[in-house]
């Protein structure tokens, strides 16, 4: 189940590219239509841009495709900036081991999986990571624990966390302060 779902948006695969045509036509008509109507905008529809299938075994889904084929409920980020309506690319892996990417117009990416796939705690995860030198913390957000790297010049920022069986990275891109990342990862929080 997808939280705050808001519809179909972005389209991949096979039968996603058919469905892509039809939405071109159909995109077409409606910009016909709202010059004939310019009081009633044209519904925005994205085919995702970056060029690249971030997760491998993946594909080009919706929201509601997504959550008709994850074993998982989507917690996804829902700030101004970043929200259901700002989803660039929804990148979907619903086999044996199912994960989903997702890739925001601001640049942040929310990557889910199941807590399973992610075989150590964050403690333990923390520990490692301050040995091998990566400037982070261990921190409550809403409650929840989490581990943030900082954004740095050798780092672009993330946190991660488990929200309810599963393991939500959000990774800043070095375009989030500190604190914005922290407040970003925040929302998604149920």
């Amino acid at each position: 189940m997808l939280m705050r779902s808001s519809g179909t948006r972005v389209f991949g695969g096979p039968a996603g590219r058919a469905r892509l045509g039809a939405t071109v036509a159909f995109a077409a008509l409606a910009i016909a239509v709202a010059v004939s109507n310019p009081d009633k905008p044209p519904e925005r529809r994205l085919a995702g841009g970056t060029g690249f299938e971030p997760l491998p075994g993946g594909e080009l889904m919706s929201d509601s495709e997504a959550a008709d084929v994850l074993p998982f409920d989507l917690h996804l980020p829902d700030t101004a900036k970043d929200n259901d309506e700002t989803i660039d690319e929804l990148w979907v892996r619903a086999d044996d081991s199912p994960a989903a990417y997702v890739i925001y117009d601001s640049g942040l990416i929310a990557s889910i999986e199941p807590a399973k796939a992610f075989p150590i705690t964050l403690e333990e995860w923390y520990k490692r990571q301050v040995d091998d030198g990566v400037p982070s913390s261990l921190e409550e957000l809403n409650g929840v624990q989490a581990y943030v790297v900082e954004a740095t010049d050798g780092a672009t920022g993330s946190v991660k966390m488990f929200v309810k069986g599963t393991v939500i990275t959000v990774i800043g891109n070095g375009i989030y302060n500190d604190d914005e990342l922290r407040a970003t990862a925040a929302s998604l929080l149920p």
